[in-house]
């Protein structure tokens, strides 16, 4: 059941995907594993999924000594606390929510790899939303760039506040997908962009995304 629901997203990804014009296989989804017990991920691992995400170091432990491990990429994608950047250092393979330059420093410091990141962006501005503010964007990007050699930015993570419009979310998804590519510009290099969950997928693949992160939708609930 649960890998029939992984496929039924992978080819719906894939159609959207089509039908915005853009290339089938452009858009990758990303399991957001906080959902999910450990028997239900090893079914999505072994029926192809290479994408898991976890919110929090802690229940991200049960991946490190996972026989499966090397099938798939480890990825960040809740807040990460500084007290806790070490331990998620050793644990997983990209920090797709850095949001400050406390907390870039800190993985800076604690790492003795290169380590790609993602730059998460607080574009609604809500006051209980994490990710930089639009207004410190720069200053972090320089920052990263300039200080911490070790950190490579592989693209843009966003959220949409819960009760946004469509309309809304669009049009953050959109000033997203503006951000990324600013990046791709001074970078000289493709972005990734992280936005789009179950509620609103089909929104973020329409602006841009190409990295969907769905929980809900694969385990149910």
């Amino acid at each position: 059941m649960i890998s029939e629901r992984l496929e039924y997203y992978q080819k719906k990804i894939a159609d959207l995907a089509v039908s915005y014009g853009r290339e089938p296989g452009s858009v990758k989804l990303l399991v957001a594993a906080k959902y999910g017990f450990v028997n239900d991920v090893n079914h999505l691992i072994q029926s192809g999924c290479d994408l898991i995400g976890e919110n929090r170091v802690q229940m991200a432990q049960r991946w490190i000594d996972h026989p499966m491990r090397k099938y798939f990429s480890l990825h960040m994608i809740g807040h990460l606390q500084t007290n806790k950047a070490e331990k998620a250092c050793g644990i997983f393979d990209s920090i797709d929510t850095v949001d400050s330059i406390r907390l870039a420093e800190t993985l800076q410091k604690a790492i003795l790899r290169k380590l790609p990141i993602m730059i998460e962006v607080n574009i609604s501005g809500e006051d209980n939303k994490n990710g930089v503010p639009l207004d410190d964007f720069d200053d972090l990007c320089h920052y990263i760039f300039h200080s911490c050699p070790l950190l490579v930015v592989s693209g843009l993570f966003a959220m949409t506040p819960a009760d946004a419009t469509d309309s809304e979310k669009e049009s953050i998804y959109n000033k997203a997908d503006f951000l990324a590519k600013a990046l791709e510009q001074r970078l000289g290099k493709r972005m990734e962009r992280s936005y789009g969950m179950t509620d609103d997928y089909h929104l973020a693949i329409k602006c841009g995304s190409t990295q969907v992160r769905l929980g809900r939708a694969i385990f149910g609930g």
